[in-house]
């Protein structure tokens, strides 16, 4: 969800080296004389190549990583995504809920975000319309409901 939420946002989202595989953060950078005053080696740790073998086996975490990033790639080839699209942030009327916007001539891509461990409500009436998720599903975005840590993006 987090890697969607940076992914929709303008410019360039980076990624760690490892995060593509869930690897964890290495602590190890603090015995290390030459790196120790840089907290940024605390996500630049060695890379772990028994992690990188399972991103290709249906079921692990890795796997599903994996195939989340391909996901972003092609979410990202949206005509929304182009460099003069309008992009803001809107009012969920839910705290817990991103809501951000993406616009470019007619078309309007819409992604939400719940940031919550619980299953949260948004409304994004003045918005108006029907709305479709990527597999055509219709969404109303005047009265959503979103699974804990869902992003939601849909189209019009």
């Amino acid at each position: 969800m987090l890697h969607t939420a940076m992914a929709f946002l303008q410019g360039f989202p980076m990624l760690n080296c490892g995060d593509e595989i869930a690897q964890r953060n290495g602590w190890d950078y603090k015995n290390d004389p030459d790196r120790v005053e840089d907290s940024r080696n605390l996500h630049r740790s060695k890379f772990n190549w028994e992690d990188a073998k399972q991103r290709t086996q249906k079921g692990t975490l890795q796997n599903q990583l994996w195939q989340g990033m391909e996901q972003l790639r092609k979410m990202r080839a949206d005509p929304c995504f182009a460099p003069e699209a309008w992009v803001t942030t809107w009012d969920s009327h839910n705290p817990g809920v991103l809501a951000l916007v993406r616009k470019r001539g007619e078309e309007t891509l819409v992604g939400l975000f719940n940031f919550t461990e619980y299953p949260a409500g948004a409304s994004l009436d003045a918005l108006g319309g029907e709305y479709k998720t990527a597999d055509g599903k219709p969404v109303w975005l005047a009265d959503v409901e979103l699974e804990p840590y869902q992003a939601l993006l849909v189209h019009r």
